[in-house]
């Protein structure tokens, strides 16, 4: 879904470093084709994804996705993305 916005967020209990460093959020708008991109998030962390801002066509999706970023590889709720 283009024109969306995003919110990318170190999950409060990240398992890979217990929360114990501090990392900012990241926010990303989806392009004409509906993909979002983040840039330079730190591998080896957790992260939950929540969608902030969606276009007058769709309904807002309220779910909060969990989100590892390990060694250039992304896993949503478990599964390799």
């Amino acid at each position: 879904i283009n024109e969306s916005s995003f919110l990318l967020k170190h999950h409060n209990n990240c398992n890979y470093c217990q929360s114990t460093i501090e990392i900012n959020d990241f926010m990303a708008s989806s392009d004409n084709d509906g993909k979002i991109i983040f840039k330079n998030v730190p591998s080896r962390h957790e992260y939950q994804l929540s969608q902030t801002k969606v276009n007058d066509r769709f309904m807002m999706n309220n779910s909060i996705y969990n989100v590892a970023v390990v060694y250039g590889e992304c896993f949503i709720d478990g599964s390799n993305r």
